[in-house]
């Protein structure tokens, strides 16, 4: 079995490939977070199946955003590719390292061993790439619902402190026309009654 290491970061992508027959074509290379990047690494690991034909497994830790780009490329390469949570590599590089280092090898190897170690494999599919994107969005929707109605809360204020006879004449508050009528108003306390009245929608 060939294992692959991807110690994921911003910018850049440490990728140490592990042979389980053969140690001594172990190897490390640093790629950038982008197309030519992945591509790099994809030749890299086909090169590598050349010399010690055998099946692969890639492991990255779970970062964030910054693993969503290469895992989906992985993954749509074909390559079996597990999202690992980054607390159990970081007990297998605790493990590993007598002097309790952290670098950038030692990570993606650690990697590397966690994959060799554990035997529950579950490799990462592009359904849970759409699902992971849909948790994101609904994330986001429910952060912008929060701060709509925080926004309407505050106009709410502002509108009863400047313009009284607003909420009285204007039973739709959030009604495009009549915030619109309001924010073309410079000064609203001045104004007759019966031109309020033309705006009035019940």
């Amino acid at each position: 079995m060939i294992y692959v290491g991807i110690d994921v970061a911003s910018k850049k992508h440490d990728c140490f490939i592990m042979s389980g027959k053969n140690a001594s074509s172990n190897l490390l290379i640093t790629i950038d977070n982008d197309i030519d990047g992945f591509t790099k690494l994809k030749e890299t690991i086909y090169d590598f199946i050349s010399v010690n034909d055998d099946e692969v497994r890639i492991g990255l830790e779970s970062t964030g955003h910054y693993s969503h780009n290469i895992l989906h490329y992985l993954a749509r390469e074909g390559f079996d590719t597990m999202l690992i949570n980054p607390l159990l590599t970081n007990m297998e590089r605790k493990s590993s390292s007598v002097r309790k280092t952290k670098t950038d090898k030692i990570d993606a190897k650690s990697i590397c061993t966690f994959l060799m170690r554990n035997q529950e494999f579950k490799p990462y599919t592009i359904k849970s790439y759409h699902s992971t994107a849909l948790k994101s969005l609904s994330r986001r929707r429910i952060t912008l619902v929060r701060q709509l109605s925080k926004q309407k809360v505050q106009l709410h204020m502002l509108v009863t402190l400047t313009f009284p006879e607003y909420l009285k004449c204007f039973l739709r508050f959030m009604q495009s026309l009549h915030l619109k009528y309001y924010t073309n108003t410079l000064f609203p306390v001045s104004l007759p009654k019966q031109e309020l009245m033309a705006y009035q929608i019940h």
